[in-house]
């Protein structure tokens, strides 16, 4: 079967045609181009980067000084001898001692621990024969201890050296628990920085909106050292004398960077 070509058709038919299949064309072409355009509305809502021009970011510090409650500090014992069991005998008896006496001043149980114990042998280095020799054997304990009556640091050091302890570890000072303090520096921070965002904001003649974003940075503080030589507590006698030692003061810091929204 034949079918009819468009430029068999009469003249009449033929511009009906071609004018159907021109409208039909066109309301294809705009229904594809409004579809488009609702896609890219969508895409443009859901899919645009937010916008940091619409923001107030601000950074503020606080700061909170407390006076350190602990004192850390590490006593130990070191003997030598030839026999083993006459320095670990004797090096046992002189940490007894001193943990007795420490117990005496108020330390508790739990702020002493024992932190090293190590028995080494010793030798010397012979030139003439390019050996080395066994010359006994070395014993060191050491004692970390936690002090938490200042006062009494100066008696801790003292008594701990007149009892046998010969080497005595930095003496450093420290908050115990820095929470509290921290969170005090933390909310004066963001107070400040609260502040000075309204500030920006009157001043552009803006409104401030709610919190965007929230970081912070605590600088915690680390125990610091003060440094003792064994001559300079004890006397000229044999009996230790007690120092004068003072603990400060330290910072607790915390530095905060907000942005707000600005309504």
């Amino acid at each position: 079967m034949d079918y009819p070509t468009l430029s068999s058709l009469p003249s009449w038919l033929k511009t009906t045609v071609v004018a159907i299949l021109g409208l039909w064309l066109a309301f294809l072409g705009l229904d594809r181009a409004f579809q488009a355009g609702i896609s890219w509305q969508n895409l443009n809502h859901w899919q645009r980067p937010i916008s940091t021009n619409d923001t107030i970011a601000v950074t503020a510090e606080g700061k909170v000084t407390a006076i350190p409650d602990v004192g850390l500090i590490s006593l130990a014992v070191e003997s030598r001898g030839l026999k083993v069991n006459d320095i670990q005998a004797n090096n046992t008896r002189k940490i007894n001692d001193i943990m007795t006496y420490l117990k005496g001043l108020g330390v508790d149980k739990k702020d002493l621990r024992t932190t090293q114990y190590n028995l080494a042998p010793v030798y010397s280095y012979d030139p003439k024969t390019g050996k080395q020799n066994l010359d006994g054997y070395s014993l060191n304990q050491t004692v970390e201890v936690k002090i938490r009556q200042l006062d009494k640091v100066g008696d801790v050091l003292a008594g701990s050296l007149e009892r046998g302890a010969n080497q005595v570890g930095q003496l450093s000072f420290t908050i115990d628990d820095p929470d509290k303090l921290q969170q005090e520096a933390r909310l004066q921070a963001i107070a400040k920085a609260r502040a000075k965002a309204e500030d920006l904001a009157r001043a552009a003649g803006v409104t401030l909106g709610k919190v965007r974003s929230f970081s912070e940075n605590v600088s915690s503080p680390a125990p610091y050292p003060m440094y003792y030589a064994r001559d300079m507590m004890l006397g000229a006698e044999s009996k230790a004398q007690a120092p004068q030692i003072e603990a400060g003061s330290q910072d607790v810091i915390v530095n905060v960077s907000l942005s707000f929204e600005i309504d």
